[in-house]
């Protein structure tokens, strides 16, 4: 029993160790935080199995650790209070119904989150059984070497220790598990002492074999980088190729921007409003130097009806910084305008807003509301309506907010300074000529909005070009805003709110991303004014704006061909000021940007130039949906290759006659005579060196008590000696060549 439960140990652990290298990429490139909280799960899940803990019991403990996870990462409630059940009923019934519709990526954190655990559940379940029950670990030590050796050739994973790691654990695990089917094989009992002299010479075998691979001299690849290959079948391009096409279209992933893309005209929404607006889907706030994520968790907060801005507002956990709520005092003043949305939900689950939204107006359904994004996904009909009131903002007000007033007004408190610290986040390794130019930019100028309207009309300058189609990938180590910037100088709506960001948080100013939909195309006017607008995938688009303090987020415009929507005003005591106001600058006719693939060139009040361009799936993003397939496909082809190699001698035969066998001339002969030769060299009866031809054939018409062998060679003699014209053109050396290889199956 003692060495059972060794045996148990050892195979639970090192299940635990392989299983550990699958999770550590999501950390790095799927954005999973607490990766601890996963794998404190999984040891206690292997722990289970290692005790034969009754199965209720592991369902009741592992389920109340899932719960106190999912209350204490996104709820905050007591968990005793059980406060947290209509939380998590409500969360559960709305993703649900997301996955019926089949919107993949419209769940929210917290379910994703209960996924997550599930299958780890489900995982440890099945490698328990693998390795404990079948004592097998073949078929999971491939895959994950695979696994490994996929992520770091196509994503920013170095996978050079994993795959260290999992070579020797998994050596070190197939030889005691050898051991031990040999011994339950011929019914012997191991004692304790030879186990453990077979475990110290196995380690010391893996170890030093090992250590002496990683010091050997490695030779330069043979084959040349297959990553441009596949992105170019698959239609993405790699990390500085600037090769391959992507598609326009809302994405929720972020973390890789940069690429070209072709045009998406499928319709996404139908909007009847009587101004133009741009619409919000979410927000980012942090910058990772390739592209944006959140960083916070998720906070969902569920609504049913119609609620209002103060409804959301007097949710618990929400900062009122965050949310879009009266950007202005002066908005108050205008009337509420509704704008009727019909959604096409085939595209995606989310629902659009604009700025200044007081309610919303859903037929029924519980929606929820992301405090951390401000993304809102709901399980509602087709038809909604917003109401909202036009922004509207005061210069003289945005220009009263300098460095020394604005930094003090986050200073008050503690959530202040998060605040601050959250949204002028940078990377640690970004260029210091990124903070040099922004510092030169915004030089001449001492308040905020003017230093922002300075970076605003840097990116409309001449020296940038508005294009999506030869827009490049930054390299594996560059910064995506500095390449943009100070290299390629092409790009669309991601460059240039992305690198307006960037810069605007070089020199202390708190600024986020925003990504949603330009105005879309003005298709109908009704009666009243109200214009029908549709928004396709094509209209995606992406914006900076910039938090003053006493007025809320404001948007700007930084990307070329673009007008700012937003309605900026002087107040009435200095409306008959000399100073104007400085208006958005257009882009002359010369200089807009001259679409690629047939897109034809836009002005920048035509709706068909406001899409801005929004990527589609990069290739990290098709490798994460397709990987499974990918894997798959790749063992059933290695699978098929090696059995059609090992078994060739059984079907070449087949393939000799369809080729050899309708010809009698010969050239045809002299074929099919060289593939009989080889086929014999395959079945283990190989021509001696220095044995000539006829003295082989003798020896093989012996060893099968045929004379076909001689017969055949006397007329390859004749084919290779004399005349072709000379060679007897009849059937009957098929009969004898046929009748070997027929033996030889």
């Amino acid at each position: 029993m003692r060495t059972l439960r060794a045996n148990t140990i050892l195979f639970c652990a090192a299940g635990f160790l392989l299983l550990w290298e699958w999770m550590r990429p999501l950390e790095t490139i799927g954005g999973i935080h607490n990766m601890p909280v996963f794998l404190v799960f999984t040891g206690l899940c292997f722990l289970f199995f290692l005790f034969r803990v009754p199965f209720l019991v592991q369902l009741a403990a592992g389920s109340v650790y899932i719960f106190y996870v999912l209350n204490r990462t996104f709820v905050h409630e007591p968990f005793f209070t059980f406060q947290w059940v209509g939380w998590f009923v409500q969360d559960v019934a709305a993703n649900v119904k997301i996955l019926f519709r089949r919107e993949w990526t419209g769940q929210s954190d917290s379910f994703r989150t209960l996924e997550f655990f599930l299958l780890i559940w489900l995982m440890v379940y099945l490698l328990h059984y693998w390795f404990v029950v079948r004592k097998k670990i073949l078929f999971f030590l491939l895959m994950t070497i695979l696994y490994i050796a996929v992520f770091d050739t196509f994503m920013p994973y170095d996978g050079k220790w994993p795959m260290i790691r999992t070579v020797v654990f998994g050596l070190f695990s197939m030889g005691m598990l050898f051991l031990d089917r040999c011994a339950e094989r011929e019914g012997v009992r191991l004692k304790a002492g030879l186990k453990a002299k077979w475990a110290f010479s196995l380690a010391v075998l893996v170890f030093f074999s090992t250590a002496v691979a990683y010091i050997m001299p490695k030779a330069d690849p043979i084959w040349p980088d297959p990553v441009p290959y596949i992105q170019s079948l698959s239609g993405d391009g790699g990390p500085g190729k600037g090769k391959g096409m992507s598609r326009v279209g809302y994405d929720p992933d972020d973390l890789f921007l940069g690429g070209p893309f072709a045009q998406d005209e499928g319709l996404v929404f139908r909007v009847k409003t009587p101004m133009r607006n741009y619409w919000v889907v979410e927000t980012k706030d942090y910058y990772t130097g390739k592209g944006w994520a959140t960083g916070k968790a998720d906070q969902i907060v569920y609504f049913s009806g119609s609620p209002t801005v103060r409804d959301i507002a007097s949710a618990e956990l929400v900062s009122q910084k965050s949310l879009p709520i009266y950007t202005s005092v002066l908005q108050r003043r205008y009337e509420i305008h509704r704008a009727k949305i019909k959604a096409f939900p085939t595209y995606y689950p989310h629902i659009i807003y604009p700025r200044g939204f007081e309610y919303f107006d859903f037929s029924g359904g519980v929606f929820g509301f992301n405090q951390t994004t401000e993304k809102v996904v709901a399980g509602f009909e087709d038809d909604y309506t917003v109401g909202y009131r036009e922004p509207v903002y005061e210069i003289d007000k945005l220009r009263a907010v300098n460095d020394e007033s604005g930094v003090n007004s986050f200073r008050s408190s503690r959530e202040g300074f998060e605040f601050l610290f959250r949204y002028t986040q940078l990377p640690e390794n970004l260029p210091r000529r990124v903070t040099d130019l922004a510092a030169e930019i915004t030089a001449p100028y001492d308040n905020w909005y003017d230093k922002a309207k300075a970076i605003e009309q840097y990116l409309k300058g001449p020296e940038f070009t508005y294009d999506t189609a030869d827009v490049p990938f930054p390299d594996v180590d560059e910064d995506y805003v500095d390449q943009f910037l100070f290299e390629s100088k092409i790009g669309y709506c991601d460059n240039f709110s992305t690198a307006m960001v960037v810069l605007l948080r070089s020199v202390g100013i708190p600024a986020r991303w925003v990504k949603g939909y330009s105005s879309g195309e003005l298709v109908d006017t009704e009666e009243g004014g109200i214009g029908v607008y549709e928004l396709k995938n094509s209209h995606a688009h992406s914006w900076p704006e910039v938090y003053f303090p006493e007025v809320g987020w404001v948007p700007f415009e930084p990307t070329k061909g673009f007008t700012n929507p937003a309605n900026f005003v002087y107040s009435q005591e200095n409306a008959g000021s000399d100073t104007p106001e400085p208006e958005e600058e257009q882009t002359p006719q010369q200089n807009r940007p001259n679409e690629r693939n047939n897109v034809p060139e836009q002005g920048p009040d035509n709706s068909a130039a406001e899409n801005g361009g929004r990527k589609g799936t990069d290739l990290s993003e098709w490798m994460k949906e397709h990987l499974f397939s990918l894997i798959a496909s790749g063992i059933a082809l290695l699978l098929a290759a090696f059995l059609t190699y090992k078994f060739r001698r059984k079907w070449l035969p087949f393939w000799y006659v369809a080729r050899y066998g309708r010809k009698t001339d010969a050239k045809n002969f002299a074929g099919a005579y060289l593939a009989l030769l080889k086929q014999l060299e395959r079945s283990g009866m190989k021509k001696d060196e220095g044995e000539s031809l006829r003295q082989y054939a003798a020896r093989i018409d012996r060893y099968f008590s045929t004379g076909d062998m001689e017969r055949l060679t006397r007329l390859y003699e004749r084919v290779v000696y004399y005349p072709p014209a000379s060679f007897d053109a009849s059937a009957e050396w098929q009969l004898s060549w046929r009748r070997l290889l027929k033996i030889l199956r």
